[in-house]
């Protein structure tokens, strides 16, 4: 039999090359989603790699968190955002050091390609889902499970470029088409708030309360009635019925008798959150809401809010005090600042109760920090219930790592940034390191092993700490600085002292490889470039970039 080896070279090369076609076509029918001048490699994709000739060389390869795949000879190659076919292009340059004519073929692998997701809010399993390629957020709010009270209306995905979108998922629950799906990329965050749609019930029932108004349908009068539970009381004044709205001067009139033994449904009124069902009985006053025990009685003598409040047992760590209301046996609110007469002794608010009153106390919005960084359990808190409310009782809630640095934290609160010492105030009993904190703080707490680089990059977050790193490596690993964003960005460098050293970085020449002047990196450090928007103060431009990162679940998990 005759061969070809040797002295038909030109056969034999064509030969070669239609193997590789056949390989190319196999790999093709392996993986739909190869469009190769499309589609973006992402971390988490598999890509099927092959080398002509050189069956060592190939196979799957994953792209790496950093958008990196290791290759042999090469060594680590950035991928992520290459169509397939600049991957392809890449590979082959590389190795053109080494050999002549390189054939190389690039696919992806659809179904062995991943994205992880942290989902973190209303959700029963808050942290990272580990979703194949093509997955949405209902996907990923399906693996991690919804919790009772979440909030689907307005559920939050975050990019790694700090770009924030707000999805309206309620047809989870209606059943109605969803508009608002989104596909998932790596490391997206995606949060669910807590519905906070509550209706209040109070007067002769069982059990008077707050009740949660069922997301995703409405809900009205007889649905409430029926989950009082034990229905009214006796002596339940049924035609006088009154329900307060939120912000209405008076309240609607409603005859219950009418609506439950007549089937009158004019009765039968829709409820909004923050309603007020109040069900009078002639001879008693009551108090409902936020108090420690809701109650009615019958007044045996003059009375006056204190009194009733004094019966109730107090307020609820939730109480909303300035937003009190009275409804009179006649129908009439009045508003009452009970912050000033608890707090501040304004007998002015210490009105006289009469029989048949309703003092309602409605709830707060949750008082919230937000702790992000080198934490055990970063995300955000409701110090609400909270007695002590300083920066120490709050990390020692979060927890701390074996990287955490506790002399160099922040704490943002709107405009203002500061630098608390903690590990003096532990140590020595500094009051400066442990401030007192407010709802809406931001706080920072820095990797002794880490550099933030946040901002306008591909893929903000930390980046482990090596000496031998300069700037432009940082932000080479977080992806580059998107384009159109790179003009001043600045690196801050929190100090012991309660300072913060910054430098500003001139980034606006990048595009012509003119690199900024060399600055030292050291671990703790913010290397931050700003989003283009309308222009706000620095500190609050972090504050938001920090909490997009870390308010919701674990900014180094």
């Amino acid at each position: 039999m005759a061969t070809f080896s040797g002295r038909h070279p030109l056969l034999s090369r064509v030969l070669l090359l239609l193997s590789g076609f056949s390989l190319v076509l196999s790999l093709a029918d392996a993986a739909s989603l190869t469009q190769s001048d499309t589609y973006r490699v992402q971390p988490g994709d598999a890509l099927l790699i092959d080398l002509l000739g050189e069956s060592d060389f190939g196979g799957e390869r994953i792209v790496g968190p950093q958008g990196t795949i290791a290759l042999p000879v090469v060594g680590s190659l950035r991928v992520a955002d290459m169509t397939l076919t600049e991957v392809r292009e890449a590979i082959t340059r590389a190795l053109r050091e080494f050999m002549e004519a390189p054939y190389v073929t690039v696919a992806l692998n659809e179904l062995n390609s991943k994205r992880r997701v942290y989902v973190s809010g209303r959700v029963e399993k808050i942290g990272s889902q580990m979703l194949p390629l093509g997955a949405t957020v209902v996907e990923a709010l399906a693996a991690a499970g919804l919790a009772e009270d979440a909030d689907l209306s307005t559920v939050q995905v975050t990019r790694s470029s700090g770009e924030t979108v707000t999805l309206n998922l309620s047809g989870l629950r209606t059943g109605e088409a969803m508009q608002d799906d989104l596909e998932v990329r790596w490391d997206d965050r995606v949060f669910v708030p807590r519905l906070e749609a509550y209706v209040t019930v109070v007067g002769r029932v069982q059990k008077p309360g707050s009740y949660l108004l069922p997301p995703g349908r409405p809900m009205r009068l007889l649905d409430l009635l029926t989950q009082v539970g034990g229905g009214m009381s006796e002596g339940a004044e049924y035609r006088v019925a009154l329900l307060n709205r939120e912000g209405g001067s008076e309240p609607e009139r409603i005859d219950l008798a009418r609506l439950m033994l007549q089937g009158d449904m004019a009765q039968n009124h829709e409820l909004r959150a923050n309603d007020v069902l109040v069900i009078p009985e002639a001879d008693r006053v009551v108090v409902a809401g936020e108090v420690a025990v809701p109650t009615a009685f019958v007044p045996t003598g003059p009375t006056r809010v204190l009194d009733a409040l004094a019966k109730a047992g107090g307020f609820t760590p939730r109480a909303d005090l300035r937003a009190a209301r009275l409804t009179r046996a006649d129908g009439q609110t009045v508003a009452l600042d009970l912050e000033a007469l608890w707090r501040r002794g304004d007998l002015q608010q210490n009105t006289e109760l009469q029989p048949g009153d309703a003092l309602v106390v409605p709830r707060a919005d949750p008082q919230e920090v937000v702790m992000a960084g080198a934490l055990a359990k970063p995300g955000a808190y409701d110090i609400s219930d909270l007695k002590d409310r300083s920066l120490v009782r709050a990390i020692t809630i979060a927890g701390t790592t074996d990287t955490t640095d506790l002399r160099r934290v922040s704490v943002f609160r709107g405009q203002e940034h500061r630098v608390c010492n903690v590990q003096a105030a532990l140590e020595t009993g500094d009051p400066t390191g442990n401030p007192g904190l407010e709802p809406g703080d931001v706080v920072y707490v820095p990797d002794s092993q880490k550099v933030l680089v946040i901002g306008a990059f591909a893929r903000s977050g930390p980046q482990p700490y090596d000496p031998k790193l300069t700037l432009m490596d940082y932000i080479a690993r977080a992806g580059g600085v998107i384009q159109g964003h790179a003009e001043l960005g600045t690196l801050l460098r929190p100090l012991t002292d309660g300072t913060t050293e910054m430098v500003r970085l001139d980034l606006g020449r990048l595009h012509l490889g003119v690199v900024p002047e060399p600055v030292v990196i050291k671990p703790g450090d913010i290397i931050y470039v700003p989003i283009k928007a309308p222009r706000r103060d620095l500190w609050d431009k972090l504050r938001d970039f920090i909490v997009t990162l870390g308010a919701v679940d674990s900014l180094f998990r």
